[in-house]
């Protein structure tokens, strides 16, 4: 099944992040481009996640189930698959919270020429401003920031499957 790169899940996702829920540390800090948000990696069997990110509080964001994370403050959408909810894979992997950053210190909070100078990204303008930072294989995970067009300040990070 082909997905679109324009997924308005995340973006309905993305824009319902704006307040954050104080979390305990992580031993896997950070944003490793296209792979991962802190210890949740897209692709990742749900039992992981667990095990790593601790109990999660189901959560329904306009009218879609995700699954949220608090010991972390990640929202993660599961792949559908087997009938046993531990066989499942994330997703799409989202988060607002400011201590998740990339090697060049972006991530929420950040200011849109910070988010320019420090990744590649291609960027669109519309309720959000949603920039791209895509790998030339298309049918990879990709990362997107979604950046308020009033502050110009990244609110959400999310990773999220490649498509067509």
């Amino acid at each position: 099944m082909t997905r679109s790169r324009g997924t308005p899940l995340l973006l309905a996702v993305a824009s319902s992040l704006w307040v954050g829920v104080a979390a305990a540390g992580t031993a896997r800090p950070g944003i490793a481009l296209d792979h991962r948000i802190g210890p949740v990696h897209v692709g990742e069997p749900r039992a992981q996640i667990e095990k790593d990110s601790g109990p999660a509080v189901a959560a329904h964001l306009r009218g879609n189930k995700l699954w949220f994370y608090p010991k972390v403050n990640i929202y993660v959408s599961y792949a559908p698959g087997p009938i046993t909810r531990l066989n499942q894979v994330a997703f799409f992997v989202v988060t607002g919270s400011a201590r998740y950053r990339t090697r060049s210190g972006v991530g929420v909070g950040s200011s849109l020429r910070q988010l320019r100078r420090g990744v590649t990204v291609s960027c669109h303008s519309g309720n959000l401003i949603v920039c791209r930072h895509e790998k030339a294989n298309s049918k990879l995970p990709f990362t997107v920031f979604d950046v308020d067009p009033r502050t110009k300040r990244v609110v959400a990070v999310a990773i999220v499957p490649g498509g067509n």
